[in-house]
């Protein structure tokens, strides 16, 4: 009997060995893409905008000034003529192929408020703007 049984357990043993090895064969096939270069396809010239870079430098004492290119374009004192000047820029300098970008630069003593204050009429005149603000007195190396 022990011969028996040991045939028996030797035959049990390699029924589940190769039930192993055919669960083993069965394979889900995925395709897992791998991130890469992607390549940015260049829009036609004729969609790209120009922007024209509209500098307003304004100042404590409710100056405000405007230039292109570092030439200056014009000035003005008081919020209402801030933003006649600006309308009137976006009009004379953009068109469908070139856009106006307003660069707001607050002098280090002009108050937050003011500052506010010219960025709303762009917000709400839907002007393009952009805050370029610089600490030069207050950075020590």
């Amino acid at each position: 009997m022990n011969s028996g049984l040991i045939v028996r357990l030797v035959d049990v043993v390699l029924i589940i060995l190769f039930g192993f090895i055919g669960i083993s064969d069965i394979k889900v096939k995925r395709q897992i893409k791998v991130p890469g270069k992607t390549v940015e396809t260049e829009t036609p010239q004729e969609n790209q905008k120009n922007n024209v870079m509209v500098v307003v430098d304004f100042y404590e004492d409710d100056l405000y000034i405007f230039s292109v290119e570092n030439k200056p374009i014009g000035d003005c004192r008081g919020l209402s003529k801030v933003r006649n000047q600006m309308l009137d820029y976006r009009d004379q300098y953009g068109n469908d192929s070139t856009g106006v970008v307003f660069i707001l630069r607050p002098n280090e003593t002009v108050s937050m408020q003011q500052t506010i204050n010219v960025f709303d009429i762009c917000e709400k005149e839907k002007l393009a703007r952009s805050i370029d603000f610089n600490l030069t007195g207050t950075v020590s190396k």
